[in-house]
């Protein structure tokens, strides 16, 4: 396998030696971050490429707690808490023992991404099963970890098992109020 940044890949001895060219056109929707080339079959397979359609992400509410949440689901999933803001030089009517809450973060790693903010006390929030998380895990052990630290001080709707559709899975609420939905195959 040999890898190029696409700006190099067109004058690489590689591309030369097997005279395949890179198309601007095979990358319409795309952004390049990067090309992988393998030869196989007699043609090039382009990978690594960044999508720019749209891209829905959770956002979660809570009420005074989210550092506490996020540095909870930090805990169980790895990752990095980003971008955090406060309410401290924002010029709305915000209680001054509420500045230091977290107006904006995001936790993100390795395969997931997720936002989250402490709602204005004027905001009304309400516990609600509209809406869970999800997760896919990569083994019974990785998930049902995953299911015991999120329901350790929440509630357990569907206890670990065995599903119909050939995958363990449970559902509870944590204790912050979240919901959600861990699968493993």
């Amino acid at each position: 396998m040999v890898v190029f940044k696409n700006e190099d890949f067109e004058n690489s001895a590689f591309a030369k030696a097997e005279n395949i060219k890179l198309f601007s056109s095979l990358a319409v929707n795309f952004t390049p971050i990067h090309t992988i080339l393998r030869k196989e079959w007699g043609i090039a397979c382009i990978l690594g490429l960044k999508s720019n359609t749209m891209k829905i992400q959770s956002y979660l509410s809570f009420r005074g707690d989210c550092e506490q949440a996020l540095n909870f689901y930090k805990g169980i999933f790895g990752g990095e808490i980003k971008n955090v803001q406060t309410y401290e030089d924002q010029k709305i009517d915000i209680p001054a023992d509420y500045r230091n809450k977290w107006q904006h973060a995001e936790l993100a790693g390795k395969g997931f991404e997720f936002m989250a903010y402490d709602a204005s006390p004027d905001t009304p929030l309400n516990e609600g099963n509209k809406v869970c998380m999800s997760i896919d895990c990569n083994s019974d052990d990785e998930g049902k970890a995953t299911f015991e630290k999120l329901s350790a001080s929440g509630s357990v709707h569907t206890p670990w098992q065995e599903m119909s559709w050939g995958a363990k899975y449970g559902r509870c609420t944590d204790q912050y109020g979240v919901q959600w939905m861990v699968n493993a195959k």
